[in-house]
């Protein structure tokens, strides 16, 4: 037989077995090995059969001195695993009976071309290469080929994967099958320009992993119908986890701008289009979605007094010049005025023009009016510290003042800047410090929030005078103290009082003492006497003379 014979001009007369009409083909492929030197002949020197593997004339060469004993042993040898079912196909057309013509085309343009066959191999190379597994699905045969690697990255080993499509189906997840098959049979069909698919697939150690699925058709029937298509599994569960934990985070900041009432606003001064988001429109009063937000709309919600202020900021906002803060107000379209503090960023080109403009708004109305609150208290509180009655002072956690009223000042003799800086150790008098300084340690470490007590103190005139001294602790608002706020009232002269009185109550108890001394006396004379008249005899009348 000539060299070079393609597949269609082979005369089935010179097969032996051609005539068995068995549908076995490893079986015709063992008789048809078994004639020895005129059918390895055709095969070692038929071009269309040399893409099999590099080396296959060689190999069938030494077939013709040791045939093996098991075909199929043979076949795996000689031919890659992705090969030996398109060989397969090619005996069981040729056992069916198809034209050579038909079955040469069905043959010969997938796999013999050159060009086709380098590609093919490159395409191989290319997805070992990245890592991803590969499947080869035969819809005239309907046979998969399932890739190692796409089995291994699922974990299972390469005879848990049937080679159809039933194995490829049984993996998908109820919740992404239909998605998945609809999206396959509408590309097999001509409806979609694509197959391109993410799915969750079930690996052998029952855990579910993301996969990113690509195909395309590379063949088709003589009727134009798909018969051939290729494609990848991409493990993407990272990205997918990554983007569930971006969501997560989107869902939070979301819940979170809308529970602090911020509003995030986006603005392109080149093609001048502002958008904002729900919570944007919420602040503003506005329904979201139901009309779309322009410069000339937003510029009209602005309180007319702080116009001039916002284009002023937002000026210099677009070319990083100035501050990136402001306080606004807004007119709802129900009437309501409202504060609102707008931050913001821009973007440059190369050319120095600001591309992009992003900020947030948010509601501070309530945080004005705490403040304007606070100042008020403050002012209340700075008038009756000014001007009470009773000595008031701000005690440092070292015990030194750092703010006296007038009272205080009068109260001990020292004028304001006499007084602050110094601490109330230096004024108290020894014999009162020792319980003083125990109420101030429990109370600077958190362990009591006031205490009281009567102390003296030294006047600068070097008197002593007695005090009521009540003091408070001032916390932050995690309860870590600040400093004290003391009230001093004076009570010397309650207290010289008490002292005179306590005098006075002693002379009387000792004129008291010495008065019942001398009715003690009387008595017992009384009843001396009374014993001696009645030794006597005396008649009772002297009793009652007694």
């Amino acid at each position: 037989m000539p060299e070079n014979v393609p597949f269609d001009q082979i005369n089935p007369e010179n097969l032996i077995g051609s005539s068995l009409g068995t549908p076995d083909p490893s079986m015709l492929l063992g008789y048809l090995l078994r004639t020895r030197k005129d059918l390895i002949e055709v095969l070692s020197h038929n071009q269309q059969l040399h893409y099999l593997k590099p080396d296959l004339e060689q190999t069938l060469a030494n077939v013709l001195h040791s045939l093996p004993a098991d075909i199929d042993e043979f076949v795996s040898g000689i031919l890659p695993s992705d090969k030996q079912q398109i060989w397969n196909k090619a005996i069981d057309n040729f056992l069916q009976g198809k034209e050579p013509s038909e079955f040469y085309k069905i043959f010969s343009r997938r796999t013999v071309d050159p060009d086709l066959l380098k590609l093919e191999e490159r395409w191989h190379f290319a997805v070992e290469g990245i890592n991803d597994g590969l499947w080869d699905w035969n819809l005239i045969k309907g046979e998969v080929f399932y890739s190692k690697r796409w089995k291994e990255m699922l974990g299972y080993d390469e005879s848990d994967i049937g080679a159809n499509y039933n194995s490829w189906e049984s993996l998908l997840h109820p919740g992404d099958a239909a998605n998945a098959k609809d999206k396959l049979n509408r590309y097999l069909a001509g409806e979609s320009d694509k197959y391109i698919v993410e799915y969750r697939f079930l690996c052998k150690d029952g855990s579910w992993r993301w996969i990113l699925d690509r195909g395309k058709i590379i063949e088709y029937t003589a009727e134009g119908k798909p018969a051939r298509i290729i494609g990848t599994h991409k493990d993407i569960s990272d990205r997918k986890a990554k983007e569930l934990t971006i969501r997560k985070l989107n869902e939070r900041l979301t819940l979170a701008n809308k529970a602090a009432q911020i509003g995030i606003w986006d603005w392109d001064p080149v093609k001048k289009h502002l958008e904002w988001d729900e919570n944007m429109h919420l602040l503003y009063g506005l329904e979201y979605g139901t009309q779309k937000i322009t410069t000339d709309a937003w510029i009209g919600l602005v309180h007319p007094d702080d116009r001039h202020k916002v284009f002023t900021f937002f000026n210099l906002l677009a070319h990083s010049e100035g501050g990136k803060e402001i306080i606004f107000r807004i007119t709802k379209p129900d009437g309501t005025i409202r504060h609102l503090k707008s931050s913001g960023e821009t973007e440059i080109d190369p050319e120095g023009n600001p591309k992009r403009m992003i900020g947030v708004n948010y509601d501070i109305t309530e945080v004005i009016r705490q403040e304007e609150v606070i100042r008020q208290n403050e002012n209340i509180f700075q008038a009756a510290f000014d001007h009470s009655a009773v000595g008031m002072s701000l005690t440092s956690l070292e015990g030194k003042y750092f703010k006296v009223n007038e009272a205080l000042c009068r109260i001990l003799g020292y004028d304001q800047e006499d007084l602050i800086s110094k601490s109330f150790r230096e004024i108290s008098v020894p014999d009162d410090l020792e319980q003083n300084l125990q109420y101030f340690e429990q109370a600077r470490k958190g362990e009591r929030d006031t205490y009281e007590m009567e102390k003296r103190y030294y006047h600068k005139s070097g008197s002593i005078i007695w005090v009521y001294l009540n003091v408070s602790v001032v916390k932050d608002q995690e309860g870590t103290p600040l400093f004290f706020i003391s009230q001093v009232q004076d009570i010397t002269l309650r207290k010289t009082a008490e002292t005179k009185i306590k005098e006075h109550l002693h002379e009387l108890q000792r004129w008291h003492e010495a008065t019942l001394g001398r009715e003690n006396r009387i008595m017992d004379l009384k009843r001396e006497v009374n014993i001696l008249l009645q030794e006597s005899g005396k008649p009772p009348r002297y009793f009652s003379v007694l």
